[in-house]
C-alpha cells in the first residue's frame, strides 16, 4: 500500500482540466492538524493531489502532495527516444512543518512549499533541484523580467543538463537534495492556495485566515531585505472570492495572461458547488487589471470553459 495516497503510480496520462489531475482522502491529516495547527480549516487539509509539472514524449515529472503531512513524493520519468521504455525514478522529500499548499515552475525543477509550524508561523520555502549531465530540464527566463514589463507568451522549452546529449535514464538516477530558501514567514495565518509565475518574478498565494490573494515578490533576497507582498483582491471588496480552492497560472490565446481560481461554495470538499474567477494581466507585465466570477455553468458556456484552448505550462516539447 502506498504511502502517499495520491501516488498511483507513474503520471502518463494528462487530464483535461488543471494541473491537480487527481484528488483524494489523505487520512488521518485533519487529526494531526488538530494538534499542530488548530487554525487550519480542515475542510481544505484532508486533500491530497498529484501535480503533473512537465510532460513530453521523453521527459514526465510529477510530484505527489498530501497536504496536512510533512514529506511529499517527486516522481521523474525519462527515455531517450519516444518509442523506448520509460524509467521512473521517486523519492520522498520531508519538511519540518505541516504542509498545507504548493506549487512550482521549471517543470518542477523548482518548487514551493508552505506550511504551518508547530508554533503556528507560516511559511514559504523555495527548493531548487540540480539534475546529472544528460537529463532534461526545463529552460526558464534567467534573470526574471521587471514586474511592469510587457512579455511575450511563455514558452516551455527543453534543454539537456550540461550541454551534452540526452543519456540513457538508469534505476537511480535523481537530482541532488534540494537547495532550500525560506522566502517568508509570518504569523499572519495559513496559505492554503499558491501558483508561481512561470517567467519567476513572483508567487500568488491565498491566505486563508485574511481572506486575501497576494503577490509575493520571488526577484529579492529574502536574506537580505523583506519580500515584496502586494495585494491583489480579497473577500472583502470582492465577496466572490472565497473558498478559494486550486489557483493556476496559465495564457489564454488572444487575451494573455491569466489567474484561473477554482473555488467550492460549500463547507466540505467531499460534495462541492464549483465557482471561478478569472483574472487578467492582458500583456503579461505581472500586473492585473480585472477579475470576473463565473458559476460552474457559466464557465462552461464561455470561451475559458473549453478547457482544451488554454495553454497549459506543464506540457513541453
Amino acid at each position: 500500500m502506498n504511502k502517499f495516497k495520491c501516488d498511483s503510480g507513474t503520471v502518463l496520462a494528462l487530464t483535461r482540466r488543471a494541473l491537480v489531475v487527481s484528488t483524494v482522502l489523505a487520512l488521518g491529516a485533519a487529526r494531526l492538524l488538530a494538534q499542530t495547527a488548530p487554525n487550519f480549516p480542515t475542510e481544505v487539509s484532508e486533500l491530497g493531489a498529484t501535480y503533473v509539472t512537465a510532460a513530453s514524449h521523453t521527459y514526465l515529472q510529477s510530484y505527489c502532495v498530501d497536504r496536512g503531512t510533512s514529506s511529499l513524493l517527486q516522481s521523474r520519468s525519462e527515455r531517450v527516444h519516444a518509442n523506448d521504455e520509460w524509467v521512473t525514478n521517486k523519492q520522498e522529500l520531508s519538511v519540518s512543518f505541516v504542509i498545507t499548499a504548493f506549487a512550482w515552475r521549471n517543470g518542477g525543477d523548482e518548487v514551493f512549499v508552505a506550511g504551518l509550524r508547530r508554533d503556528g508561523t507560516t511559511t514559504i520555502e523555495r527548493w531548487r533541484f540540480e539534475y546529472p549531465n544528460g537529463t532534461r530540464e526545463v529552460r526558464y527566463p534567467n534573470p526574471p523580467p521587471a514586474v511592469g514589463s510587457a512579455q511575450n507568451a511563455y514558452v516551455p522549452t527543453v534543454t539537456v543538463h550540461g550541454n551534452v546529449p540526452a543519456t540513457v535514464p538508469t534505476s537511480g538516477r535523481r537530482p541532488t537534495a534540494p537547495t532550500k530558501v525560506v522566502m517568508w514567514e509570518s504569523p499572519s495565518g495559513p496559505i492554503t492556495a499558491m501558483a508561481a509565475d512561470p517567467e519567476g518574478r513572483f508567487l500568488v498565494i491565498w491566505n486563508y485566515a485574511t481572506q486575501t490573494l497576494l503577490r509575493m515578490s520571488l526577484v529579492e533576497d529574502p536574506a537580505a531585505t523583506p519580500v515584496t507582498m502586494t495585494t491583489l483582491y480579497s473577500a472583502a471588496s470582492s465577496p466572490l472570492l472565497d473558498k478559494v480552492g486550486d489557483i493556476e497560472i496559465r495564457d489564454f490565446p488572444g487575451e494573455g495572461r491569466k489567474i484561473l481560481i477554482r473555488r467550492d461554495t460549500t463547507q466540505t470538499w467531499a460534495k462541492s458547488t464549483e465557482r471561478f474567477s478569472v483574472i487578467a494581466d492582458n500583456n503579461n507585465d505581472g500586473v492585473f487589471e480585472s477579475i470576473n466570477f463565473f458559476s460552474s455553468t457559466e464557465m462552461d458556456a464561455s470561451p475559458y470553459g473549453v478547457w482544451e484552448t488554454w495553454t497549459l505550462f506543464w506540457k513541453v516539447p
